[in-house]
């Protein structure tokens, strides 16, 4: 799937059709379930939350592609259990310059205390 600044509309009738798509709105309930609980739709989301002045068809399929995986994927969870150890632990990683719209870098992290990540 083409997720670019290509498969946004260009003229008022593709954003007319556009405008019948809670992209927004499910870009925003996305978000926010990422920042709580969901760090492992973070990036995408993200990504797709670039597009929410214009989006397209694509963007719409790609964010609702997001949706089911979250729906199948329902019964995972971040386990708190007692920590062996108070071991701070962190990653990063990042892309420089991969945008293909504007050549922007993106990056990430993860930290964990205990075994448990508790930022990201």
């Amino acid at each position: 799937m083409n997720i670019s600044k290509s498969s946004c509309p260009t003229n008022v009738q593709e954003k007319k059709f556009m405008e019948k798509f809670p992209y927004r709105e499910l870009i925003g309930s996305l978000m926010f379930l990422a920042s709580r609980t969901r760090p492992d739709i973070q990036f995408a989301v993200t990504f797709l939350s670039q597009y929410c002045s214009n989006p397209g068809l694509n963007h719409w399929k790609a964010a609702l592609q997001i949706l089911k995986y979250v729906g199948s994927t329902s019964d995972l969870a971040i386990e708190l259990s007692k920590a062996n150890s108070n071991e701070f632990i962190a990653y990063t990683d990042s892309n420089w310059g991969a945008c293909i719209d504007d050549r922007k870098s993106t990056s990430g992290y993860i930290i964990f205390l205990g075994g448990v990540p508790f930022s990201w």
